[in-house]
């Protein structure tokens, strides 16, 4: 089970304004972001963790350590043109969570929020760089992401992150799930990755368009 730590040098502010977008944050200043953006990568220790795992088409199942049946309707299509299926997590560490509750302990309300934007659009940029190196791992076999897809896109439900962690083995990287379902630390992103041979056309043209999905890998 191949798990690597990540670097990350910059977080691309297009990513950090969508996210505060979200949160009705109009007008950042430059200066703010800029050093938001010093402290997130400070703080972070980012890894990332990857595995094939089987998938049984009729019984909508991936197998593993942890087998689970796979929810929601939209990723089944997917699912059954795919050759491989990779389950990958990548974290910022727990650095950065306590980052974020020292901004608003301290009830500076604006930094706490604009911290955590920042630090969702590192959270895709390490999830890019993971599939990157998924892709150099299969490349000796011909094989190249056609897709990917997290856990709250569509109806591809959150709650499907608990098992995809679980089959990866999450601890290995110091990620954790309690007994009630909550994940350590927060700033922790899953995915489902589809690859598919080279050779053939595949779907690399169909993928799953969600915020997580939006790949930016070269072609």
């Amino acid at each position: 089970m191949p798990k690597t730590a990540l670097h990350i040098s910059e977080i691309k502010k297009d990513k950090i304004s969508f996210y505060a977008a979200q949160r009705n944050m109009q007008s950042l200043q430059d200066a703010a972001v800029d050093q938001i953006i010093d402290t997130v990568l400070a703080a972070a220790k980012p890894q990332g963790i990857f595995e094939h795992i089987p998938y049984d088409i009729p019984s909508r199942t991936f197998f593993g350590n942890v087998p689970f049946t796979v929810a929601g309707e939209q990723i089944l299509p997917f699912l059954e043109q795919t050759e491989t299926v990779v389950a990958m997590a990548a974290t910022l560490g727990a650095d950065v969570d306590r980052q974020i509750d020292a901004f608003f302990v301290d009830q500076h309300f604006t930094e706490g929020m604009l911290f955590d934007c920042v630090a969702n659009a590192a959270l895709d940029e390490l999830l890019n760089r993971l599939t990157k190196i998924i892709d150099i791992t299969y490349a000796a076999d011909r094989y190249k992401t056609a897709w990917r897809v997290c856990p709250g896109e569509g109806d591809f439900p959150l709650s499907q992150q608990e098992p995809i962690l679980h089959i990866l083995n999450a601890p290995a990287i110091g990620i954790t799930v309690s007994p009630s379902h909550m994940i350590t630390p927060r700033k922790t992103a899953t995915a489902l990755s589809g690859l598919s041979s080279l050779q053939s056309s595949g779907c690399s043209g169909c993928a799953m368009h969600g915020h997580c999905g939006e790949e930016e890998a070269e072609s």
